[in-house]
């Protein structure tokens, strides 16, 4: 192509898509890059959950980043539906984290009174409560923590939602476009942001940055039974099922050292399987759809990184780890931000790139 865009983003999934967008609305002409196909990875595999608390119980960089992209959703998802003439719905009553014993109500009973949890709205409910809300929930629950702002959205909708907004602002995609094919579209003409998912600390090692990454394979699987009665997102020894508006049913996730293997495996399925049954006995008759595994990018200190890359005209937006989808909102807003008015935001400056000693160039 002969003339440079403003800004080119590598990367095709949520984060690169929503700054994309962000980006066009603002006037900016930019040109995305992506090696596959536009949400083929760990975007469109994605629950879709957006739980704040899954990953931080401290009013703490993590929690704050993650409850004001949540805050941010409605709004986000208007103007998403506006440009793109396709709505994505903020789903489900909200989230159920299950106790099955007396150390689990102790646990949940004490993250309760935290300060995270509090700015959630979330509450204890004894068992009781549990069954008038939820009645088909495992027998073995004894209560549980009620999170009614912690709700889910389909991934693969909002993929097609913002790829579609996207396009409609301006910005042109280029699929099939692989990292050694990548650097060829780079200039010092146009601002460059790498959003690639976990393929980001192999990109940027051409440009001699260092970033401690750590890819996380997790399966997911797809359920399906019409007329099922399960409208909260269950969630509990180390597993989840969300419910969908169309019927449909999700449950995960495995966390995997595997690489980039994103194969899934006889043992992560029932892995799934037991899971889904033991907090939501009637997925034992639910007819299995598909399976599917996704690479998640993990960071050494379990942030994201986002923000300024020590090379000019190059930023990054990645290791998002498991709350990709939640933290898509904020995430296209500072970062657009940050392109628009060259000034970092001061809630980016936790995670920005110069946090780890050796992120600079080499």
């Amino acid at each position: 192509m002969s003339q440079k865009p403003d800004v080119v983003i590598i990367g095709g999934g949520v984060i690169g898509l929503s700054i994309a967008w962000y980006l066009g609305r603002a006037g900016l002409s930019v040109r995305l890059l992506e090696r596959d196909r536009i949400g083929s990875h760990a975007s469109g595999a994605a629950a879709g959950m957006l739980a704040p608390l899954a990953e931080s119980t401290e009013i703490d960089p993590l929690f704050a980043f993650g409850k004001a992209s949540l805050d941010l959703y409605p709004t986000f998802l208007e103007q998403l539906a506006f440009d793109s003439e396709i709505d994505v719905l903020l789903e489900g009553p909200g989230l159920l984290r299950l106790a099955f014993d007396g150390a689990d109500a102790d646990r949940l009973k004490g993250l309760t009174g935290s300060p995270a949890a509090q700015e959630l709205n979330a509450n204890w409910i004894d068992e009781e409560q549990l069954r008038e809300l939820q009645p088909t929930v495992a027998e073995n629950a004894i209560g549980a923590v009620l999170s009614p702002k912690e709700r889910h959205v389909n991934p693969r909708r909002l993929v097609h939602a913002l790829a579609r907004a996207s396009q409609r602002q301006g910005v042109t995609f280029l699929e099939g476009i692989h990292a050694e094919k990548a650097s060829h579209e780079l200039s010092g003409e146009s601002k460059t942001i790498f959003a690639a998912g976990a393929w980001t600390s192999e990109l940027v090692k051409e440009f001699g940055v260092t970033l401690p990454m750590k890819p996380v394979k997790g399966q997911v699987m797809h359920l399906q039974q019409p007329g099922h009665d399960l409208r909260y997102t269950l969630y509990g020894n180390g597993g989840y099922v969300v419910p969908r508006e169309d019927g449909n049913v999700l449950v995960g996730a495995t966390s995997e050292d595997a690489g980039f293997d994103e194969r899934t495996t006889d043992e992560g399925i029932e892995w799934l399987r037991r899971s889904a049954i033991q907090l939501f006995p009637p997925a034992e008759g639910f007819t299995f759809v598909e399976a599917w595994a996704s690479i998640r990018p993990g960071t050494e200190d379990g942030l994201p990184i986002l923000g300024r890359l020590p090379v000019d005209n190059a930023f990054v937006a990645t290791g998002h780890y498991r709350n990709g989808i939640l933290q898509t909102p904020i995430t296209a807003k500072l970062m657009a931000e940050l392109i628009i008015t060259d000034k970092e935001p001061e809630m980016l400056a936790p995670f920005s790139p110069t946090r780890f000693s050796g992120a600079g160039v080499n």
